[in-house]
């Protein structure tokens, strides 16, 4: 038998990406120790003895998080931090600084400047690697929303950012509820946010935060660490709270979970005694963090809407159409249902862009377009897929159906007179549709929706043919 190890092929062996960690500290044995844990825990670090040579490993490469001492010469812990994240390039990594000594005041500098945390020597390692882990989950994925909503931007579809600060929803979970009350009490001098007080004896407390707070203050006691782990991991399950911030607050006597709340999802914690000034600071990064993820899902919704959507009129185009029609040909075929596709034409929609104007023939496809989509059924597709030409797929429609449907359509369109700015008289339009009615058994090719389109747009030109205004049939079978 064979006793060599399994090599692993090049592509399994580079399937997990990178970690790197940039350490600067001006003492060798401290950046030692700090490699010794990292590379044990499988990251990549690079080191630097000061400043300015983080400044050019910044420069050169960016890594994935920094870790730096709060006492470098010549600079304060916000001088630090404002030196690491300089550049556009740097602005986002996870900065983490490491006091020498506990300091209040110092703590708050870094907070304020910006740093992701401020953790004070010496550091529990499990706490120290879930610390990393956390902040490093957070940064990938604003990363990867960043690129995303970037995308929509560059593309045109992102709207311009708010110019006011959005109030931010906190919710204080603990017990007792004077625990919770002293919170907000505490809190209201320093911040001014919408706060809501719940108490772990509330039923289904994940359920009962609505609207969905940006962020979720956590108190675990004693009593408190099976239910408040339960309760994080409902956070994260509920679709109403999943984007929500995580702050836990864990006294002394629970300290030891601290490890444990981080790799559940937490996105900040304050250990021990709490000091409402730096509790509120934090809590103002979370919500500012949270707006911030909140503006980038916008912009990537936004996008991809604006992606599939036509811009005149509102329906979906092309890009859309064609995807869902392979879905529903495949579910007709499956199921045995028959369905119907149309190709529709306004008739003689260049006079009205000749006599009226091109604004004037927007206004008139705009209306047509709610006009169908008002009289279709909600599971129907209505698409712009032309200048004036619309696509319609009727699921589950039979042929007498989607004769009836389209003789529908064809007299609102003929019925409607639609109103035009600064025209006195409204316009009369008239529509003429060709179908391609589409009956599939099971054991049949699959038609693509190229050439059913191709079946729907040769029955409308016998539609324009037989003098507008009509409904005509594909004379050919389906995928024929």
């Amino acid at each position: 038998m064979d006793s060599r190890p399994i090599r692993k092929s090049k592509s399994e062996r580079h399937v997990r990406m990178p970690r790197n960690v940039l350490i600067v500290d001006e003492l060798a044995t401290n950046r030692i120790v700090l490699k010794v844990k990292l590379s044990g825990a499988r990251y990549g670090v690079i080191q630097a003895a000061s400043l300015s040579e983080a400044r050019k490993c910044l420069d050169r490469d960016p890594p994935d998080l920094v870790l730096a001492s709060a006492d470098l010469t010549g600079a304060n812990t916000a001088q630090i931090v404002q030196a690491l994240r300089g550049t556009a390039r740097t602005r986002d990594i996870p900065v983490v600084l490491l006091l020498a000594h506990d300091n209040a005041e110092a703590r708050l500098d870094a907070l304020r400047a910006g740093a992701s945390d401020v953790l004070t020597k010496p550091v529990d390692d499990r706490f120290f690697l879930a610390r990393l882990r956390s902040l490093l989950r957070q940064h990938h994925t604003s990363q990867a929303l960043n690129l995303h909503s970037g995308t929509a931007h560059a593309l045109g579809f992102a709207e311009p950012p708010a110019s006011f600060q959005v109030t931010g929803r906190i919710a204080i979970v603990a017990h007792p509820a004077a625990a919770a009350m002293k919170l907000r009490a505490d809190l209201m001098h320093r911040i001014q946010h919408d706060m809501t007080l719940l108490t772990f004896d509330a039923p289904e407390v994940a359920s009962d935060l609505a609207p969905p707070p940006d962020v979720v203050v956590l108190r675990i006691a004693t009593a408190d660490c099976e239910r408040g782990l339960r309760l994080i991991a409902d956070l994260k399950a509920d679709t109403a709270t999943q984007n929500s911030r995580i702050l836990v607050l864990l006294p002394p006597e629970t300290i030891p979970l601290a490890s444990t709340v981080l790799d559940m999802g937490a996105h900040d914690i304050l250990c021990g005694a709490t000091e409402t000034g730096e509790l509120a600071l934090r809590l103002q990064n979370q919500i500012r963090r949270k707006h911030q993820e909140d503006s980038q899902r916008a912009k990537l919704k936004t996008g991809l809407q604006a992606a599939v959507t036509d811009s005149l009129t509102g329906l979906y185009n092309r890009r859309y159409a064609l995807p869902y029609m392979t879905r529903t040909i495949a579910e007709s075929a499956g199921s045995g249902r028959p369905l119907a596709v149309m190709v529709a034409d306004l008739d003689h929609f260049k006079k009205i862009n000749d006599r009226l104007g091109h604004a004037a023939g927007d206004e008139v496809l705009r209306r047509v377009a709610g006009l169908l989509r008002d009289t279709l059924r909600d599971d129907d597709l209505v698409a712009r897929i032309g200048g004036e030409e619309f696509l319609i797929v009727l699921p589950d429609t039979p042929r007498e159906r989607a004769k009836q449907v389209a003789g529908r359509l064809c007299k609102t369109v003929r019925d409607t007179p639609i109103a035009l700015t600064g025209q006195k008289a409204p316009a009369h339009v008239t529509l003429s549709i060709g179908v391609s009615p589409v009956h599939l058994p099971t054991h049949d090719p699959l038609p693509d929706a190229e050439t059913l389109i191709a079946q729907a747009d040769r029955a409308l030109y016998g539609a324009k043919a037989g003098g507008r205004d009509t409904v005509s049939f594909c004379a050919t079978r389906p995928a024929a």
